[in-house]
């Protein structure tokens, strides 16, 4: 009884191994095919149904999975342990049929863009097929090393390029694939150039067909090298010096492709309405924009609530809001804007009946060479602090005064409520309120101020309530030195003392007569030489 056990155990055992076997020979043939990616750099994806998978190096394909390359990227898939698939930048493939083992079976390459480097290491069996295939073009091969890309040619257009770098392959456009054409070594064909029997052209490889992408993989090959000789031979060239030149090609190509890109993203972004000197807002069109300005809003031509044109632009303005051009809530157009002003608001031509002022092309503050009720005077060129040597002409019917070209203080040569032009500023003076020609309260001009005075309110042609302010003292020092005041004179005040040095000397003051008398021009203590002509 015993026996009959072991005998039944040991039957059973040789039953159980005999199946197991059976079931372990198809999955030792199926592991033997095998696909994966051995190397890869930058952004490789591999997609299998709906889920979007991480890659690795040594990760298992499987048919029907789709690989993708990213921009600047490059995988390597290694086949059966002896085919190699490079694969370009921006390249996607999917490998739709990959059955059988390495000696009977069949793969297919599907290329849907880019380019593919294909090294078919050792010779396929009768039985075995290796093709590649893209959208108008097939390719089998039994051992070789070839090159296929796809070209687009606008539109929904693109072309298939074969190059053979060894061996031969066959090569036929999709829609008759029955119909091939064999491509040897050093040679190319490509999907759109066919013969009268619709068969691919065939032509010799040249050196600027191939690329660095492949260029890179025939360096490293002995074999490759020394099939790729007889065309540099022909050419006159060096392998190196093919390198160079392709990748000075695709250098070139890249730039100009960024260029492009950076253009459409621009575009696609905001549709121009961001661009400077495009918001213009003005039944006519808005102002020339400012084609150097760096900041926000700079040199901008706006033609707001404008019923013409907007002023133009600041070329060279930096920052904010500087030398604009801007037109609001005026009849006719803007003033031109400040071409070398930096801070903001110079040069504005805002809410003028016609045109407003030009801008101080030279100032540095705030509100310089503003605008009139008509056209506004014209700015300081060289003025540096805040309101210097403004053109203002506020309240006045006629044109404000011109401003002092080389005055440094606040308020200096302002041509304020004059009832006709206000008198020309000081051009020379330092201090603040020198050679105001101010015209208060009277019809006519303003006296002119003293072109050299230092001290304050030295040799000011003040007109209070008379036809005419008297002429300054030109070389006076002192406070109150040298004065041509005219104050209630029907005529001219006194011409001051030129050279007096104290205080109230050599005053030309003509209180209550028709000119005052000369000043005393050696005269040196107080109140001596005063030519004061009291009710005489």
């Amino acid at each position: 009884m015993r026996r009959q056990t072991v005998k039944m155990l040991s039957m059973m055992l040789v039953i159980l191994f005999a199946l197991t076997s059976i079931e372990l020979v198809p999955a030792l043939a199926a592991e033997g095919r095998t696909a994966k990616i051995y190397d890869y750099t930058n952004s490789v994806t591999v997609i299998r149904g709906n889920e979007s998978l991480k890659v690795y190096k040594g990760m298992r394909l499987k048919e029907g999975d789709t690989i993708k390359t990213g921009k600047n990227s490059i995988a390597y898939i290694e086949i059966d342990s002896d085919k190699v698939v490079k694969m370009d930048s921006s390249t996607i493939i999917t490998i739709s049929n990959f059955n059988g083992t390495d000696k009977n079976g069949s793969i297919n390459i599907s290329l849907t863009s880019g380019k593919i480097f294909n090294d078919i290491k050792k010779k396929l069996t009768k039985n075995s097929t290796y093709k590649v295939r893209t959208p108008n073009a097939v390719m089998g091969v039994r051992g070789t090393t070839f090159v296929v890309g796809i070209k687009p040619l606008g539109g929904n257009s693109q072309q298939t390029e074969l190059s053979v770098l060894d061996g031969t392959v066959a090569f036929a456009a999709s829609q008759q694939e029955n119909l091939s054409v064999f491509v040897e070594m050093n040679h190319k064909a490509n999907s759109t150039e066919l013969t009268e029997d619709k068969l691919p052209e065939v032509r010799e490889l040249n050196t600027t067909d191939l690329g660095t992408f492949e260029l890179e993989e025939i360096v490293n090959n002995d074999e490759l090298k020394s099939n790729i000789s007889e065309v540099l031979k022909q050419e006159d060239t060096t392998l190196d010096e093919v390198l160079e030149q392709a990748k000075k090609r695709e250098d070139e190509f890249n730039k100009n492709e960024n260029q492009n890109e950076f253009i459409e993203s621009g575009s696609k972004d905001n549709n121009g309405e961001n661009d400077r000197g495009s918001n213009g807002k003005a039944p006519s069109n808005g102002g020339n924009g400012n084609p150097n300005a760096n900041p926000n809003n700079n040199g901008n031509g706006n033609g707001n609530n404008n019923s013409n044109s907007g002023g133009n632009g600041n070329p060279n303005a930096n920052p904010n809001n500087n030398g604009n051009g801007n037109g609001n809530n005026n009849s006719n157009s803007g003033g031109n804007g400040n071409p070398n002003a930096n801070p903001d608001n110079n040069g504005n031509g805002n809410n003028n009946s016609s045109n407003g002022g030009n801008g101080n092309p030279n100032a540095n503050p705030n509100n310089n060479g503003n605008d009139n009720s008509n056209s506004g005077g014209n700015g300081n060129p060289n003025a540096n602090p805040n309101n210097n040597g403004n053109g203002n002409g506020n309240n006045n019917s006629n044109s404000g005064g011109n401003g002092n070209p080389n005055a440094n203080p606040n308020n200096n040569g302002n041509g304020n409520n004059n009832s006709s032009n206000g008198g020309n500023g000081n051009s020379n003076a330092n201090p603040n309120n020198n050679g105001n020609v101010n015209g208060n309260d009277k019809p006519s001009n303003g006296g002119n101020g003293n072109p050299n005075a230092n001290p304050n309110n030295n040799g000011n042609g003040n007109g209070l309530n008379k036809p005419s302010g008297g002429n300054g003292n030109p070389n006076a020092n002192p406070n109150n030195n040298g004065n041509g005041n005219g104050n209630n004179n029907s005529n001219s005040g006194g011409n001051g003392n030129p050279n007096a040095n104290p205080n109230n000397n050599g005053n030309g003051n003509g209180l209550n007569k028709p000119s005052g008398g000369n000043g005393n021009p050696n005269a040196n203590p107080n109140n001596n030489g005063n030519g004061n002509g009291n009710k005489k």
